[in-house]
């Protein structure tokens, strides 16, 4: 495995720069850049360790204010280029200066650059965080149309790519294969998980009070529905028919009138609780809290959320996309919409907790920081060595 790329300092070698390409919308508020965890500060920093200076080419929305999940970015090694306004020259130009290219997959952004780096003959690398099918044609029927095409440029792409990174083991892989090197490499990084946090959970199954509701949760925008929290507001209708007591607590951002309504039309709001949008520093306060997590997304890459609340020992539940499936217990698995099953599987992991608690929280050290930096160092140094 090649060692870690040491940082400019360290060598006193000339400075190394990135350019790296993905759809993201950042915000503007006030001149000022924000972004979400899709790729936020704790991301971008990745790219900072390794390079001196890192560029952006991604989407800028002007808007008034920001909500409380955003941060700013702040890193003065990073600059944000709005895609929409620099034009092909400038695009072009870019891409002559960066040492390293990366597209970050699936997104026509992302496309372009790579694109761009065939033509002028430069090493590239691509990051395979999602499937183009899976997230339009579970979008609109708009992205139905689009679908078929965003992914066959992306298997192109992606097949052709020297050197490609991604956030699954086996699930990506099979439906984008690269020729070139590739390895497999989780986005979601935690620090060190503290033993600490096994105990607790353990002593608060032990201590659990069976009389006393099945509190359920999950973490995700509010206002796209293919985050599937419908899907839990069924089975906790379903839980209710059985005599099994239940709340869902669901955290995210946006719009709650569609879920209002599916937990109105199924006689369950006093079950349901919206609890908001929550600073990250208090989302495994709320995860400590839970019995079991759910993640019934219709659409996923690696998400963030489950192995989150994976890192906290929680028992969890999850649909069988993306990399789901690679993550949990095949009996804690379910067909996504499938309300019986999702009931089904809810009912069996809260007889086998401490069980899951401790499966899920050694399972979730494979994305502490150390061991995450093993595997990029593999793509990054396939690059750099080339230069």
């Amino acid at each position: 495995m090649p060692e870690p790329l040491p940082t400019k300092l360290e060598t006193g070698a000339n400075k190394m720069s990135v350019l790296l390409a993905h759809d993201h919308k950042f915000r503007q508020v006030a001149r000022m850049l924000y972004s979400n965890g899709g790729l936020g500060n704790d991301i971008l920093a990745r790219y900072a360790g390794y390079f001196d200076a890192v560029t952006v080419v991604a989407r800028i929305i002007d808007q008034d204010r920001i909500d409380g999940k955003m941060s700013d970015i702040v890193d003065k090694r990073v600059r944000i280029l709005s895609f929409a306004a620099i034009g092909e020259q400038m695009l072009r130009e870019e891409v002559r200066a960066a040492d390293v290219v990366i597209g970050r997959l699936p997104s026509r952004i992302g496309l372009r650059v790579i694109e761009e780096a065939q033509r002028q003959k430069k090493s590239y690398a691509v990051e395979v965080v999602g499937c183009p099918w899976d997230a339009l044609w579970n979008h609109s029927l708009k992205g139905k149309l689009a679908a078929p095409m965003m992914t066959l440029l992306t298997k192109k792409a992606v097949k052709n790519a020297p050197n490609a990174l991604y956030v699954t083991d086996q699930f990506l892989q099979q439906r984008y294969p690269c020729r070139g090197n590739s390895v497999s490499c989780s986005d979601v990084e935690l620090p060190e998980t503290d033993e600490g946090v096994l105990r607790q959970r353990l002593e608060r199954i032990r201590g659990r009070d069976p009389s006393q509701p099945l509190i359920i949760g999950t973490m995700a925008a509010t206002d796209v529905r293919y985050k599937g929290q419908e899907y839990v507001i069924r089975a906790i209708a379903e839980l209710k028919k059985q005599g099994v007591s239940a709340r869902y607590w669901i955290i995210g951002s946006g719009n709650t009138a569609y879920l209002q309504s599916v937990s109105e039309a199924y006689s369950v709001t006093e079950n349901v609780i919206f609890v908001g949008s929550l600073p990250h520093q208090q989302v495994f306060e709320y995860l400590d809290k839970l019995d079991i997590y759910v993640q019934p997304s219709l659409v996923e890459g690696m998400p963030r959320a489950l192995i989150e609340a994976m890192s906290r020992a929680c028992p969890a539940v999850g649909s069988r996309v993306g990399g789901i499936p690679e993550l949990l217990d095949e009996e804690c698995v379910f067909e996504g919409k499938n309300v019986q099953e999702l009931t089904e599987k809810l009912v069996s992991c809260a007889r086998s907790m401490e069980k899951k608690a401790v499966r899920n929280f050694n399972k979730a050290k494979r994305s502490e920081t150390r061991f995450i930096w093993d595997s990029r160092n593999d793509v990054l140094s396939a690059n750099t060595e080339r230069i």
